[in-house]
């Protein structure tokens, strides 16, 4: 029988490769803890990854990611999900950063 390695075993080495994308990501691990949000989402929230991850989801999106989107109906709609549970992939919203710039994340 084979045995199947991963090749990207270690968070770490995954935020690295997160790190690159040109588009805000927030990972959420099945425990409810943020396990990666990458630099660019990072840079527009104006936080340190050590701030970060581990961190409950639910209180991190409720105090620091939904009252810098722009969009009401997208802002409502990731509240909602957070009661929902269900797993979800690709909301794209415009976060406002301390500094008053706009960006477009998913």
């Amino acid at each position: 029988m084979h045995e199947y390695t991963p090749a990207y075993d270690d968070t770490l080495a995954l935020s690295t490769i997160l790190d690159a994308l040109d588009e805000g990501l927030l990972v959420v691990d099945s425990g409810n803890r943020i396990a990666c949000a990458n630099r660019y989402i990072r840079q527009i929230l104006g936080v340190e990854r050590d701030a970060v991850i581990g961190t409950d989801a639910d209180r991190f999106v409720l105090e620091i990611l939904a009252p810098r989107i722009m969009e009401e109906s997208c802002r409502s709609g990731i509240v909602a999900l957070l009661s929902d549970r269900s797993p979800v992939a690709g909301i794209a919203c415009t976060l406002r950063s301390p500094g008053g710039r706009e960006e477009a994340v998913r």
